[in-house]
C-alpha cells in the first residue's frame, strides 16, 4: 500500500514537472506505464532548452548566435518501442497502398490526353532554335560568370589543397632541426 501511494507521489511530480516545462500534453499510455521497467528520465528526451532563456533563465546569451540553431525534428526513433515501431511501418504500408492505385488512376487519366499535350515537332524545333541563339549571341548573366567563376576556384582548390600535399617520409635531421629565432632566445 504504501509501495503504490509512493508510485502515485512519483507520478503527480513527473506529470507536474512535464506542466511546468511545457510539455503537459505529454501523457503515457497505461500500459506503457505498468510495463515500464526505466524510470521517466531514462526514457524519454531532455527538452530542448529555449535559446532565449538558455539553460535557465540566470543563464542568459551574451552575443547573437553564430550559427543557425536546428530543431532536433523527429525523435521519436529514440524513445520509440517495438510495438510502436511496428503500428508505424503498418501505418505507412497502409498509406502506400492508397497511393499506388491513385497513381494507376492519374497514369490512365495522362495517356487519354497525351496526344493533346505533346508539343509537335515545329514547337520542339523552333524551342532548340531559340534556345541556340540565346546561348551564342547573349552574353552570359553576372550570376552564371560568378558560378563558373566559383567552379573554377574549387576545381583549382581540389588539385592543390591542403589534403593534396606529397607524403614525405620522416627525415630526422631535418624534421628535428631547432630553428634559429628559438636558439638565439635560449
Amino acid at each position: 500500500d504504501d509501495e503504490a501511494a509512493i508510485q502515485e507521489k512519483q507520478r503527480k511530480h513527473a506529470h507536474e514537472w512535464n506542466r511546468v516545462m511545457g510539455r503537459a500534453d505529454i501523457v503515457e499510455p497505461e500500459e506503457a506505464k505498468s510495463s515500464s521497467k526505466h524510470e521517466e528520465w531514462m526514457t524519454v528526451l531532455p527538452p530542448e532548452i529555449n535559446p532565449i532563456l538558455g539553460a535557465g533563465a540566470a543563464i542568459t546569451a551574451r552575443q547573437f548566435s553564430k550559427k543557425e540553431r536546428k530543431p532536433r525534428g523527429d525523435t521519436s526513433g529514440w524513445t520509440d518501442t517495438p510495438a510502436d515501431r511496428e503500428r508505424k511501418a503498418k501505418e505507412r504500408q497502409e498509406q502506400a497502398n492508397q497511393v499506388l492505385p491513385d497513381r494507376k488512376r492519374k497514369k490512365e487519366n495522362d495517356d487519354i490526353y497525351a496526344d493533346v499535350y505533346e508539343p509537335d515537332r515545329e514547337s520542339r524545333k523552333l524551342a532548340k532554335e531559340i534556345a541556340e541563339y540565346n546561348e551564342a549571341s547573349r552574353p552570359k548573366s553576372l550570376f552564371e560568370e560568378h558560378l563558373k567563376d566559383v567552379e573554377k576556384q574549387t576545381k583549382e582548390k581540389k588539385k592543390t589543397g591542403p589534403g593534396k600535399r606529397e607524403w614525405v617520409p620522416f627525415d630526422r635531421e631535418r624534421d628535428l632541426q631547432i630553428p634559429k629565432a628559438v636558439r638565439m632566445m635560449a
